[in-house]
């Protein structure tokens, strides 16, 4: 992660709260298995759900999915301080 946390009400968190481990610089484990298969969950799908939020949720048998949300929806990224809005749809209209 690149920043601290935030939670739906603007609140930091250096540490997470559950776990009390910073989260700035903590990196997901089994990443790029992570990413070949939130690739293939994501090409499964019909042509026109471009845009999916994915959650997945490491267990000790790999990564699995938990569920996707699709829609006419979009959440900027908070924790920047910035707006993403090029960058999305540079991502979604390739």
């Amino acid at each position: 992660f690149i920043t601290d946390g935030m939670d739906e009400s603007g609140n930091v968190f250096v540490r997470n709260p559950d776990n009390g481990k910073i989260i700035k610089g903590w990196q997901v484990p089994r990443w790029d298995e992570l990413l070949v298969f939130a690739k293939e969950v994501h090409e499964s799908l019909p042509i026109y759900h471009k845009y999916v939020g994915f959650d997945f949720a490491l267990t000790p048998n790999g990564w699995v999915l938990v569920e996707g949300n699709w829609g006419d929806f979009i959440c900027q990224q908070s924790t920047l301080r910035k707006g993403l809005r090029k960058e999305f749809e540079t991502m979604i209209n390739n």
